[in-house]
């Protein structure tokens, strides 16, 4: 390589920030080539200090410039700004470059400048990547979060994103391409769900969401690559937690460095890593702190900018907003009680409107689909649409009880349902049954048996299954033990909702003698604190029923034992095996009996 000339370099601007600001000087000289005047050079060295021996005689001692630009071919105009300086103070400046084959030039000497007040525009970021924020979100309900591409000055070649949030508030479902991906028909999309493992103080959920413009040299290929393109890039499906402790709450989704790599863009031709320069959180605060270090949310490290060769230059050219959710407060849908929203809670056209929903699904619900699931939490447990919400909606209206929240979920009593021959009978109840809803499969015609007084039996076919309804509406009685329903012989019960005549929900066991091995799904579900795992067995076997998280790993055994044929229901309350509480999300159930083997899934929400 030829040496660097003093002559190459062509004037020194003086210029700063704002006065609140650190100010800064901005160079500006004309790149030499990779040999002399030909080709281009690979990566520069810029330095400086307020003593010009130190600058001189020890130049590794020296302060080094982060974000340098790639070098250009000779000849051409090469500046920069160097930001974080002392207004007042004057600095000594030195820089070098390195050839293809990492070989230094000698140190040019740009001499002392003096840091000035004077006002200065900083310079633009040639990306920002923004993650929206959706408001007034429904609990209980999925809800789609843009990542947006709102700047881009640049030819883009992939991204590699990192984005973090709070895993007891949302359940993230899905992640697909955004719209300005498929219009320019990108052809590598993909996301990852990230455990924080051992991680301390790192966000409970992560995703790491990639996508590269062109992977397969085709004779297709994308129609652009994102330069002064602005649109969607990403959208993540969450679903918000129905804990609703968390009314009126935001939950930030944030982006997060782990490592030098994350919240990378890289350039079309794959030369150059475009880096965090400014990062802003939710709350639109500037909250960049390069000195910060890994894991965080306040961008690349200086570290991670180090000269190597045979690598891609990163710089910091991209900004980056993060974003969230926040949850509508329940009493801003509808109070609690009003289900017919008409702003008259706790009448009888509200427990009729309740009841139709025992028998017709969400169809009957025709006002507006989440106020009216949101009103039907009359328990204030944060369970809307159970059977205790409408035994305790009959109390308030008949007079019995007042309209406040009194339920513990974890005071759920417990009933056994036995379905024999075509008779569905309480074998057992810790308490008074004051409703039961049941979904039986297909089209049925249940009838109530002659024994139950007081009680009214009502049903259904919802296009799929037959939903059924026992109570009463005066609330004043109540199924006893005995016969409670017929129904045919072959009929299959789905699940079993009861709740006492206080309003408290009950966990059911269903038994039976069943002609198949079968794993039900859990119920309810989604679940929070409790859920129900049903599975029959057709004759006597040793049984294990684990569960495991969404990596595979054993969180706790619920049965390991030998059980008699017939139906068996166990309980879990989210913990593992040494009695911890796991956090909300995703777990697999497995049931195994001899050779038998059956696998379902369920979701934890808190």
């Amino acid at each position: 390589m030829d040496r660097l000339r003093t002559g190459l370099l062509v004037g020194v601007l003086l210029v700063c920030a704002v006065p609140v600001s650190p100010s800064c000087v901005h160079l500006e000289w004309i790149a030499t080539g990779d040999d002399g005047v030909v080709g281009c050079a690979s990566g520069y060295d810029l330095r400086y200090s307020e003593d010009s021996v130190v600058l001189a005689n020890h130049f590794d001692e020296a302060t080094q410039v982060q974000g340098l630009p790639t070098p250009q071919p000779a000849g051409s105009d090469e500046s920069f700004t160097v930001p974080g300086l002392v207004a007042g103070t004057k600095y000594f400046f030195a820089l070098r470059v390195a050839d293809e084959a990492s070989n230094w030039s000698d140190i040019l000497d740009i001499g002392g400048r003096v840091a000035s007040e004077e006002s200065c525009s900083a310079p633009e970021a040639c990306l920002h990547i923004e993650i929206d924020e959706v408001l007034n979100c429904i609990q209980g309900q999925h809800t789609s979060v843009d990542v947006l591409l709102s700047t881009s000055t640049e030819s883009v070649g992939g991204f590699d994103l990192l984005v973090a949030y709070d895993q007891t508030a949302l359940l993230l479902t899905n992640v697909e391409a955004g719209a300005l991906l498929t219009d320019c028909r990108w052809e590598y999309f993909s996301y990852s769900l990230i455990s924080s493992g051992s991680c301390s103080g790192c966000p409970t959920g992560q995703v790491r969401i990639m996508a590269i413009a062109e992977l397969f040299n085709g004779p297709f290929h994308p129609s652009c690559y994102l330069e002064s393109q602005l649109g969607t890039i990403a959208i993540l499906d969450f679903l918000v937690s129905n804990d609703y402790t968390l009314e009126c709450q935001f939950v930030p989704v944030n982006f997060f460095w782990m490592d030098c790599g994350d919240n990378g863009v890289s350039s079309e031709d794959g030369n150059t890593l475009w880096v965090s320069r400014e990062v802003y959180n939710s709350y639109d605060n500037n909250i960049t702190n390069p000195s910060h270090g890994f894991p965080g949310f306040y961008g690349v490290p200086n570290q991670c900018l180090e000269y190597s060769s045979g690598k891609p230059t990163a710089i910091r050219c991209a900004d980056f907003s993060s974003g969230g959710i926040s949850t509508v407060c329940v009493d801003s849908i509808d109070g609690r009680g009003d289900i017919n929203l008409n702003d008259i809670p706790y009448e009888i056209a509200d427990a009729v409107v309740f009841t139709n929903y025992f028998i017709r699904g969400l169809a009957a619900f025709t006002i507006n689909v989440d106020g009216q699931i949101a009103a039907t939490d009359v328990t204030a447990d944060g369970i809307p649409l159970t059977v205790a919400d409408l035994v305790y909606l009959t109390r308030i209206i008949t007079g019995d009880a007042d309209p406040v929240p009194k339920v513990d979920p974890a005071a759920w009593t417990t009933a056994t349902v036995e379905h024999r021959d075509g008779v569905v009978t309480v074998v057992d109840a810790s308490a008074d049954i004051g409703a039961v809803h049941l979904i039986v499969e297909g089209e049925v015609e249940p009838v109530l048996h002659g024994g139950i007084t007081g009680m009214e039996l009502r049903y259904g076919h919802d296009g799929v299954n037959t939903r059924v309804l026992i109570w009463d509406p005066d609330g004043r009685s109540h199924v006893g033990l005995g016969p409670m329903m017929l129904l045919e012989s072959d009929d299959r019960i789905l699940s079993i909702e009861a709740a006492s005549v206080e309003g408290i929900q009950m966990s059911v066991d269903v038994r039976g003698i069943p002609s198949d091995f079968t794993l039900f799904q859990n119920y309810p579900n989604p679940f929070n604190p409790v859920t129900e795992i049903s599975f029959d067995l057709p004759q006597s076997s040793r049984v294990t029923l684990d569960v495991y998280d969404i990596i595979g790993r054993k969180v706790t055994t619920l049965v390991d034992d030998y059980l008699q044929a017939g139906g068996h229901s166990v309980s879990w309350g989210g913990r593992s095996s040494t009695g911890e509480t796991v956090a909300s999300g995703v777990y697999f159930y497995r049931l195994q009996a001899d050779r038998l083997s059956q696998t379902r899934k369920m979701l934890l929400l808190k």
